[in-house]
């Protein structure tokens, strides 16, 4: 009867350790998962902060944005009525929304159109 008691006891031992290897197991994938979601949210939270500088940035360019080339930007302008000087003297209507921007675009030294801030972190 002792040796049936003992290895009831061996066995118990046995399934208490492997519950208890279970657990430690369990709390480390948690541990994981749990950092995997703080990493997400300030992930989140930086993209959140990224486009409203972004649509501040637009909002003060004045455009909205969307990538056009060059050569449809100015053929697919058109004479602007209400023109009072050079500055203002072509529209173009963004192809993708109702948007439509005065030229001659905000030009650089180099009398090219302004730097695209929708797509400039992938080609700079």
């Amino acid at each position: 009867m002792s040796s049936n008691k003992a290895r009831d006891d061996r066995a118990d031992k046995r399934a208490q350790q492997k519950a208890s290897d279970e657990m430690i197991k369990m709390k480390k994938e948690l541990a994981d998962v749990q950092e995997e979601v703080k990493d997400l949210e300030k992930a989140h939270t930086e993209k959140k902060i990224e486009l409203k500088a972004l649509d501040e940035t637009l909002k003060k360019k004045k455009i909205c944005g969307h990538t056009v080339c060059q050569q449809c930007l100015y053929s697919k302008a058109r004479i602007n009525p209400n023109a009072t000087g050079e500055e203002d003297a072509r529209l173009f209507g963004c192809l993708e929304c109702i948007y439509t921007t005065m030229f001659p675009l905000e030009l650089v030294e180099d009398g090219q159109p302004a730097k695209n801030y929708s797509i400039g972190q992938y080609i700079d």
